[in-house]
């Protein structure tokens, strides 16, 4: 029996260690379940920290690896990064407490920084600022060079307004010496002019005095002149029936056709050398005197021939027919006539005037020179002036007398003007004076006929 009382004792203690041990392993086992579930829920809990920190997945990334690889080795990675940026805030912003958002706001009040880095930015900037710096640089060269020749500028104003002030005060004196001379000369003139105006007093009195006397001078000599003129218009009255009555200078006649030869068409005319002929003279045809005669135009009519002097002798000449009307013939008896020539006389010549001796229709002074060549040619005198002594008046076209220029014009216009004038007065004044005086007067054309240098022409 006891034997397997031991065994039962034994293997009760055996059970009742192993129920202890379970108890104890129960106990454990709940304790370290319990333990467990809080590692469990803290594990759960820094997983999902780490998650808000690093992403499940991203540890491994080549980002995050870089950053492991950068970091020091005792420093863990977050510690690393918010170091960084907090001393990239504070590089780029001086502010180690600034937040990305902060720093973003602050960022979009920079143009640019929302599309391009701040970098760029910072090098376009230091970009700018050079260039800046370049130009202001240039731009402070060119003001010192401006002022510079500013400075030069002011300094030769200032030398100049020197030169004019002194040149100033010289004329200022000299103006002053001109003002004292010419007040002296003012003094001098108003003295000079009172005197002048008492001779003019008593020069007007004077002449008042002699004009009084003159008038009842002139008046008793109208007089007399009236009693004169019914004295000389009766002696008139009572001799106009027996009076005698010059021919005019053109009827004179010259010469006489002493023979013809009408076959060789040669004159002899009963003048010669001792009548002052010369070769190349030439004379108008009449059958006699009273053939040389104006017409109711006052032309000369040319003669019935023109014939030229081609060979001369003593008392007589031989002359070629150089014109002859048709129907009419030369004989002897028939008159010669030159209005320049006189074989008793030399006549004397007024020309005036331009001609026109070709025909071309144009007047020149050269042509003038000719008609006075061929005066002085033929025996006869010239003179510029109209006197007693004219035989005949030569007179060419009258001068053309433009507008009268207005009174503003220029001093060369007015001067053209005024000769122009004088030029047509005095040809008015010589027509008139030789018309109311009984001269002749001749334009080219009758000089021409009466020369017989028209069958030249």
């Amino acid at each position: 029996m006891a034997g397997p009382t031991s065994a039962n004792a034994f293997t009760r203690v055996v059970i009742g260690l192993l129920g202890v041990l379970l108890l104890i392993a129960f106990s454990f086992t709940v304790y370290f379940f319990g333990v467990s579930q809080r590692k469990t829920s803290e594990l759960e809990e820094f997983q999902q920290q780490v998650a808000r920190i690093v992403s499940p997945g991203e540890e491994n990334s080549d980002r995050v690896q870089r950053f492991l690889q950068s970091k020091p080795g005792s420093q863990s990675l977050v510690a690393y990064l918010g170091t960084s940026f907090e001393q990239a805030m504070e590089r780029v912003t001086g502010d180690r407490a600034l937040t990305y958002k902060d720093f973003e706001t602050r960022l979009e009040a920079i143009p640019g920084a929302d599309s391009e880095a701040i970098l760029q930015l910072l090098q376009q900037s230091e970009t700018r600022a050079a260039d800046a710096d370049a130009r202001a640089q240039a731009a402070q060269a060119a003001k010192e060079q401006a002022q510079s020749d500013m400075q030069e500028a002011m300094d030769q104003i200032a030398q100049i307004q020197n030169d004019h002030a002194s040149e100033l005060s010289a004329k200022d004196d000299l103006l002053t010496a001109y003002r004292s001379d010419l007040d002296k000369y003012n003094s001098d003139l108003q003295a000079t002019i009172d005197r002048n105006n008492q001779r003019v007093d008593d020069v007007r009195r004077a002449a008042a005095s002699r004009e009084a006397s003159l008038q009842n001078e002139i008046a008793r000599r109208e007089q007399d002149i009236l009693v004169q003129r019914d004295m000389i218009e009766q002696l008139r009255t009572e001799r106009q029936a027996t009076a005698l009555r010059p021919q005019d200078e053109f009827s004179l006649v010259d010469a006489q056709v002493i023979s013809a030869n009408i076959t060789q068409g040669v004159v002899f005319l009963n003048v010669g050398r001792k009548q002052r002929v010369v070769l190349g003279m030439t004379f108008q045809i009449y059958s006699d005197a009273a053939a040389i005669k104006p017409g109711d135009n006052g032309s000369y009519s040319p003669g019935k021939a023109t014939v030229e002097v081609i060979r001369i002798n003593d008392t007589s000449c031989a002359a070629r027919v150089i014109r002859q009307a048709r129907g009419n013939t030369l004989a002897e008896g028939d008159v010669a006539a030159n209005a320049l020539y006189d074989p008793n006389k030399t006549y004397t010549f007024l020309v005036f005037g331009i001609f026109d001796t070709d025909r071309d229709g144009r007047s020149t002074p050269q042509e003038t020179n000719t008609v006075k060549a061929l005066i002085n040619e033929w025996g006869g005198d010239l003179v510029d002036d109209l006197t007693g002594a004219v035989d005949f008046v030569v007179l060419g076209e009258r001068p053309v007398l433009p507008p009268e220029p207005p009174l503003d014009s220029p001093p060369a216009v007015m001067r053209d003007y005024i000769s122009r004038r004088q030029l047509v007065d005095k040809y008015d004044e010589l027509f008139h004076t030789a018309s109311q005086t009984g001269i002749p007067v001749l334009n080219v054309n009758r000089l021409y006929t009466l020369t017989g240098l028209d069958a030249r022409r």
